[in-house]
This record gives structure tokens, sequence and C-alpha cells, in this order.
């Protein structure tokens, strides 16, 4: 509201002893918002201490419906006066409040509207973005504080309407469980399919007689548990387009990638269940295959992936370079190169974490061969207080940086190449830049730094 306009009208209504006395009752919910209301909406022009008194005396004096309704020039039910109570007054302008006095008056299903426990200006401006099958009253409650781009709710529409009817009315259903923000997104990527997105592999590496390529995060990840390995943590490695993972088209239980190298394809790890070695015979047979495969592709060599994240992941190092300290950067760059090549195992590794004091944090692992390092950020799966940080811009640059979206029980995580001093100075202005866009984490504040080095038993 105009708080100019109104204090000068405040000033003046409170002249008026029935309108003190209603105004400081705490028992009378809509009285305030009433008066907020009729204030904001009412002609400026026809305003003056004398008029403010008037003013001052009708809701304490009059049906509240019927001063609402000769400002509105329509009817005005009482269902309207009771929902008062549950707006945010004190943050409405005039438009907000025209907006709300039309969603309820206009709007045949505003029903779940009714039953929110309080109504904000930013629920208020996307109610009409939101489809009207996910209009329930636990989502539009999430809606009072996260604000969702138009663009979004008509994609997000779009994609519902694309998913065959049993599945569409069982997620529709779902979006009555969203509690959170990070409900919310989590929701959102359900519908957008995200973890059934396929890689940009070449096309040749699909048509082996003998091995199948795992091209969406989602086999990557049931072929990790089928195999009882980490194949789910390497999805990023797959999206970066430098990995390309395979399981066998027959009963043998396999997973086997190419990796590439110096701009060529090239055999890499091939393992069992649980990462044990095959057979002999059986891992001469699966190398042979894929030497066949990484000669298909047709493009000359020697070629180089093409990162589409590094933009984005350039961005947020810049932001890290920009709001820290040279000592800030230094600590964490040095507490990051003391895990490189320090993990024994996949199961026994080196890493470290940079927690705030509020409870997010980073943390890097470091790889057995020394050459890559794993990153997670804390996930609202394990930290429930991420879900407020959660908004629209912060989950567009998760996604650009190329940093996954949890899956159970995960946190946000990718890797990262870690083979030289530029690529580690990299990654540590990357981590404050994350824990500063994500967090709020600011130059001076607590940042604990944990690490562990794993002790080779004699």
């Amino acid at each position: 509201m105009d708080k100019i306009r109104f204090s000068a009208f405040l000033k003046d209504a409170l002249s008026v002893d029935i309108f003190r006395r209603s105004w400081d009752c705490n028992s009378d919910p809509t009285f305030r918002p009433l008066v907020t209301a009729v204030v904001s909406l009412e002609d400026p022009v026809h305003q003056s201490p004398s008029s403010h008194q008037v003013l001052g005396q009708r809701p304490a004096t009059e049906r509240r419906s019927e001063i609402l309704s000769s400002v509105l020039q329509r009817a005005v039910p009482e269902r309207i006066i009771r929902a008062l109570s549950r707006t945010d007054w004190p943050k409405y302008e005039a438009a907000d409040w025209q907006l709300f006095f039309h969603i309820l008056l206009e709007n045949p299903d505003s029903s779940a509207l009714n039953h929110v426990a309080e109504v904000t200006p930013t629920l208020l401006h996307q109610y009409a973005h939101v489809p009207r099958e996910l209009r329930n009253t636990k989502l539009l409650s999430v809606l009072n504080d996260l604000t969702v781009p138009p663009e979004l709710w008509k994609r997000l529409h779009a994609d519902l309407l694309a998913i065959p009817k049993q599945r569409r009315i069982s997620l529709i259903g779902q979006a009555a469980a969203i509690h959170t923000a990070g409900d919310f997104w989590d929701y959102v990527m359900r519908v957008e399919g995200r973890a059934s997105r396929p890689f940009g592999i070449p096309s040749s590496f699909r048509c082996s007689p003998l091995l199948e390529a795992l091209d969406t995060p989602k086999r990557m990840i049931e072929e990790g548990h089928r195999m009882n390995n980490c194949l789910g943590r390497f999805v990023s490695r797959a999206i970066t387009l430098n990995r390309v993972f395979f399981c066998s088209r027959t009963a043998a239980m396999v997973t086997a990638e190419l990796q590439l190298k110096r701009g060529r394809w090239v055999p890499g790890k091939i393992e069992g269940p649980s990462n044990t070695p095959l057979d002999p015979t059986l891992d001469s047979l699966i190398r042979i295959e894929l030497t066949r495969l990484a000669e298909t592709d047709r493009r000359q060599p020697p070629w180089e992936s093409v990162d589409p994240s590094m933009p984005t992941l350039r961005q947020i190092a810049k932001i890290g370079r920009s709001h820290f300290s040279v000592d800030e950067l230094a600590e964490c760059r040095q507490a990051i190169a003391s895990i490189i090549g320090r993990s024994l195992s996949d199961t026994n590794g080196a890493f470290t974490i940079f927690e705030l004091e509020r409870g997010p944090y980073v943390q890097f692992l470091a790889s057995p061969d020394g050459k890559e390092l794993f990153m997670e950020i804390s996930s609202h799966h394990y930290v429930d207080s991420v879900s407020a940080y959660l908004t629209a811009s912060m989950v567009d640059l998760l996604d650009g940086a190329g940093i996954l979206w949890p899956i159970g029980e995960q946190n946000f995580r990718r890797w990262f190449s870690a083979t030289d001093p530029k690529s580690v100075t990299l990654i540590a202005e990357l981590s404050l830049g994350i824990l500063h866009t994500f967090f709020n984490h600011q130059s001076g504040d607590e940042l604990e730094i944990k690490t562990h080095i794993p002790v080779v038993e004699p």
C-alpha cells in the first residue's frame, strides 16, 4: 500500500474513538485488512482529514460486506469478509487487493484458496498460472513464499497433459503431498522426467549386439543398484560427454565404459557385480567390442567433448573470486589439493567438507586414480533448511551447472576433472561461489573446513 497515504489516513482516523477501539482490538481479525483494502482502493483525490474520519467510522458502524460492495461496485458475500483475516495485509498494494477480490469473486474453483492459512501477494500473482488440477491447499500454501515463473507453469502443465492418463492421475494426486519448496521441485523433476533425458552419446554406440549403452540417468541408477556399484554417482560424467557406460545385452553381469582421452574414445573399466574382476575370456570379449565401438564414431579425431555446463560454472567461480578474500580462497584450495591422489579405494576415500554454521555444506571426495573430484552440495533430502533456499533461479543455476538433482537419499552432485593446478583453483572458487550464491555465505562468515585422509594400514 501507499504507506505515506495510509499513515495520513490512520492519523486522522485514530482520532475517532470507535475506530481507535476497533483498530486496537486484537480479537477482530478482519477489521485491519478491511480498512487497509478500502483505503488502498478508494480514490485518493476524494480523501481529506474529514473524509478520513468519516471513513474511519464506517467499518465500525456499517456492515462490512456493504462497505466493500460500495468500493468494488458489486455485491460482496460474507465469505469474502471472512477471507480478509487470512491475508498478509501489511504487504498488500492496491493491485494486490484488486487481484485478491477478483480471484475470490470470479473463480468458481478457488475453494482451495479458501483453506490456505495465509494468502500473500506472491501467491496471488501466480495463482492464475497454476494448472487447475494442481490447485490444492498444500501446494498453494508453499507458493505463498515461492515464486515460480509463468513459463515453468506452462511447461509443467504441457508435460502433465503429455503423460498417459493413469500416470497423470497419479502425479496430480502426488501434488497434494507437497509441503515445502523442496517437495515442489522434486515434483517438477518427476513430471518433467529429467532422470529419463537421454545423454548426447554417439548414435553408433547404441548399435552393439553385445553391449547396451546406458543413455539416461535413470538407466545408470537402476543398473548401479542391480550391479551393486557406484554407477549412479557417475551420471555427471556421462552428461559432460566424456564417458559412456554400458551393460551387457546377454545374461552376463557387466559394467563397462568408454572414456574420452586426448580426443579419442578408449576402453575404460570393465567390471562385474560389486566392482569385481570379470572372467578373463569375457573381459577380453568386452574389450574388443568397446574398441570396435570407439572406432565407429565418425568424427575426425582428435576431438573434445564440449561440457555445456562450463559457462555457468565459470560464472559461479567468478562470484567466488569477487566476493571472497585471497586468503579464504587459498584455504579452500589447499584443502581440496590435499585430498587429490589420497583416496585408497571407492569406499575408503579422502574428502574435505566446507560447512556453514547454519547447516548447508559443499564437500569433495577424491577419486582413487587422483584425476577427479566428486562434489556434493547438501540437499533438502539431508538438511531440511536447504529447502528454503530452493528458488527458481537456484534450480536453474544447478541445472545449468550440470549439477544433478537428488534422487532418493542423495545430495546435489557432479564430478570434476582435477588433473592440473588450474582446475583445482577453479573448483575452490566454485565452492565459495556456490556457498555465496545458494546459501548467502559472505566473506568473513564462519566456515568450518573438515578434511579426512585415509591411512594406509601397515
